[in-house]
């Protein structure tokens, strides 16, 4: 919806002109009787286009025209202009005023004027030209969205989505050919300085990384837990062997401990193809938090040596990222109450292959990241007098069965939680659009513009209508216009006043639009009804 304010100082043509745009949807119309009235409004909310008179007493059109420009750069603005004006028009049109329209013209020209408007607005938020003119702001960002998109790839997010971003984030990796990753771990002395000194401290280690490795490899790199920081590297040329990696990580770990007196533990791999990283990348997690556990310090090693070292190969690393995905995606799911998704990827985490490990470990394990995410959507959406109230779904937070109880007990809490939310969701609609019911019935001759009923309730004007569509199946302005007309019949068939009069406190402030809007929505004249009605009171 579009937000289009008329400004005119004849009550007369300004009611008409409000009226010929009422019927358009697109639009949410807002009308002024003078610049000063337009320039208060302006101050209060944003409008996409203003259609106004040139000359008016007060605030003219030029002077209005620069506060919109000032305020608003965005706005389109028609003037509304009579031939003897145009030189004065032309000094607004040189200013970049979208255009103008001669009142001689018609309102087929007026109409027109606005459309090509819409036009315009829609244009200009579909091009990309707004991208383009950013381009340096972007490339300032890239470092942070290769990161972001490397990450998200090593954590086992579908590796198609992220490998069609390289090109768009220049990552000059080349995803047919192995690669190696690289962690580093910044030890316990380097940890005790505040956030914004670790983070400069990260920035000076990527300096060092990047001195000694680029002329060698290419290499990206990315940050996580607040500690770690790991590399995704392809050689430069052929024949770059681990060895060397090797060698030039032992310059790099001494003169980060020299220069920057940081210790920092390193954790190189073996080259792997790209579908097999976030299994290794699991991995070296594993073996930096255990350097975390034994508190060991300038760890350099490969991580076979850890691995070899326990007597065992990894157990699938990669089931440890796709069981986080799947309780983030659980979580997701019940926040925008995807039930179907819920439940299928609820059976596909209790139902994966355990392989060699201890089943009971793991099935507590699962149980308690499960009823540890559930508990705290519980606590986070204030749900616990509902839910936990129930005897058989406590139950599920305080033992654990076996798996078949738990996938049991977890979709029947699921179901509540879903039920529950949709109810909540329907009643928090219900008593909202209740209020502005209520509002709006005791305030029938003030503003009750959109934009004034957005600022009553602190919404935005664009939400605010579209969650009274949403829960009452009507328009708020039909609505508005509906509860005015009744209140004006019951002052037309119970009360002695005049029309201008019930025109006024009707929320009309000009009597002859009144009288239009009553004969369009009753069928007759307002005079017509109450000799209808209450022949005794006809004016």
């Amino acid at each position: 919806m579009y937000k289009l304010l008329v400004v005119d100082d004849e009550p007369f043509i300004l009611d008409g002109l409000v009226d010929l745009f009422q019927e358009n949807e697109e639009l949410d119309v807002y009308s002024a009787a003078s610049g000063d009235k337009a320039l208060e409004l302006l101050s209060r909310t944003r409008m996409d286009i203003v259609l106004s008179d040139i000359r008016m007493p007060g605030t003219s059109g030029l002077e209005l025209q620069k506060e919109i420009q000032r305020q608003w750069p965005y706005c389109k603005l028609v003037f509304l202009t009579a031939h003897s004006e145009f030189t004065y028009a032309y000094q607004a049109i040189q200013n970049n005023a979208v255009g103008y329209v001669l009142k001689s013209e018609g309102e087929e020209a007026i109409v027109e004027a606005v459309n090509r408007c819409l036009r315009e607005i829609r244009r200009e938020r579909q091009a990309q030209e707004f991208i383009k003119e950013n381009e340096d702001y972007i490339a300032s960002a890239l470092p942070m969205l290769q990161s972001a998109c490397l990450l998200k790839l090593l954590e086992g997010e579908p590796a198609e989505e992220y490998l069609r971003d390289f090109d768009k984030y220049r990552i000059r990796l080349n995803p047919d050919e192995p690669a190696i990753l690289v962690a580093l771990r910044l030890d316990r002395k380097s940890l005790r300085g505040t956030s914004h000194g670790q983070l400069h401290l990260f920035l000076q280690i990527k300096a060092v990384f990047q001195k000694y490795l680029a002329d060698v490899f290419t290499g990206y790199e990315a940050t996580f837990e607040g500690k770690h920081m790991i590399w995704v590297l392809q050689p430069n040329g052929e024949g770059q062997s681990l060895l060397y990696l090797k060698e030039t990580l032992e310059i790099v770990q001494a003169h980060c401990l020299e220069a920057l007196g940081a210790p920092v533990s390193v954790i190189y791999d073996d080259y792997a193809e790209w579908r097999d990283l976030p299994g290794r990348f699991g991995a070296i997690k594993l073996i930096l938090n255990q350097i975390t556990v034994n508190e060991d310090e300038l760890v350099l090693a490969n991580s076979r040596f850890y691995l070899e070292r326990k007597g065992e190969e990894p157990e699938r690393p990669e089931r440890e990222a796709g069981r986080k995905k799947r309780l983030s995606l659980l979580r997701s799911c019940l926040e925008e109450e995807e039930d179907t998704l819920f439940y299928r990827t609820l059976s596909e985490l209790l139902n994966e292959d355990e392989g060699p490990r201890d089943a009971l470990l793991n099935n507590l394990e699962l149980y308690h990241a499960l009823t540890g995410m559930l508990m705290s959507y519980i606590s986070a959406y204030k749900l616990s007098k509902e839910l936990l109230a129930d005897q058989d779904l406590f139950e599920l937070f305080t033992r654990f069965r076996d798996k078949s109880s738990m996938e049991n007990s977890i979709v029947k809490l699921a179901g509540r939680i879903f039920e529950l939310r949709q109810k909540k969701q329907a009643t928090h609609s219900k008593n909202f659009v209740a209020k502005v019911k209520h509002y709006i019935s005791g305030h029938l001759a003030e503003d009750l513009s959109l934009a004034a009923l957005a600022e009553r309730f602190y919404i935005n004007p664009v939400y605010m209508s579209r969650l009274y569509k949403q829960t009452t199946g009507s328009n708020l302005a039909d609505d508005i216009t509906r509860q005015r007309i009744e209140y004006a019949e019951r002052l037309l068939r119970d009360t002695e006043f005049k029309i201008h009069q019930i025109a006024k406190e009707s929320g009309y402030d000009s009597a002859a639009y009144f009288t239009r809007v009553f004969k369009k929505q009753k069928g007759v004249t307002p005079n017509e009804y109450r000799a209808r009605f209450a022949p005794n009171l006809t004016d």
